[in-house]
Formats: structure tokens, sequence, C-alpha cells
């Protein structure tokens, strides 16, 4: 059974193939460090910021665009076979990146990262939630920076 499955959308050009690859791989290995890779499968999908801004308008009632959504699958869900999904908005990482002078890679494994602890439970609703949330990012990536050098 695949830990990730990957879908670029309607974001295959902004996304070089090595990039796609680094994703995923960076990512499988984020949810193994958070303890999730066990779980079943994940979908990672890539999202335009009008379809990321859709996909929180209709199920969290905001108008607004976003870099990372996550959903935790439960077994009444009706969604038996995937454990959870991830949508990322590569758009907002390329666009953060360049006006902060960061690594866009960098940048859009940070928002899978975020996403992935909110499928390990991590919550970012109170001040307390987010500072705890900061820092197990930082852990992940952290580690991710010193098994992978490239994602410097």
């Amino acid at each position: 059974m695949k830990k990730l499955i990957f879908s670029k959308g309607r974001c295959g050009k902004i996304l070089k193939k090595s990039e796609s690859t680094a994703l995923k791989k960076y990512a499988e290995r984020a949810m193994e460090i958070a303890k999730i890779a066990k779980s079943g499968p994940v979908i990672l999908s890539l999202a335009t910021p009008n379809e990321i801004r859709e996909i929180k308008k209709k199920f969290f009632g905001l108008d607004v665009t976003t870099d990372v959504i996550s959903f935790k699958y439960g077994p009444t869900s009706g969604q038996q076979d995937v454990f959870a999904e991830l949508i990322v908005c590569p758009h907002a990482a390329k666009k953060y990146a360049k006006e902060n002078s960061v690594s866009f890679i960098r940048e859009l494994v940070l928002y899978a990262v975020h996403g992935i602890l909110h499928i390990a439970g991590e919550d970012d609703s109170k001040p307390s939630e987010i500072s705890r949330m900061r820092k197990k990012e930082k852990m992940i990536m952290k580690r991710l920076c010193e098994e992978f050098p490239k994602l410097l």
C-alpha cells in the first residue's frame, strides 16, 4: 500500500519534475517523523489559489485563499481507502518564497509539514497551540534538512 498518493492537479506547470519528486519524498519522510505513515495512505494534492479558496469556503465557511488544508478521515467518512488528504497551494509558496528570499521547495515542504501535523492531531487555534505547532514544524524541518541537505 502506498503511503502517499500525489496529484499535481492543475498545478503541473508550476513544479518541475525534480520538485514534485522532492516534495513527495520529503512529505513521506515528514509523515514518518510525525508518526502517521502507518495509519493509511494520504493524498497530497496541489491546488490553484482559486481551488483552495473554494475548498476553504465550502468546508470552513471562509472565503479566503490559504496555503494548506488538511482533512483526516475516520471509518464513517466514506473514505475507507484513504486516511487523510492534504491540499497544498504551490502558488502561495512561490509567492512567499519570492517575497521573502527563501527556497520555493522548502516553503512548499513547510506547508506540507504543517498539514501533516494537523493530520497527526495538532491544532493552531490558540496561541499556546500555535507555539507548540511551530516548534514541531521546526523540529521536522530540521530533521528533513539534516537528512536531505539539498532542502536547505
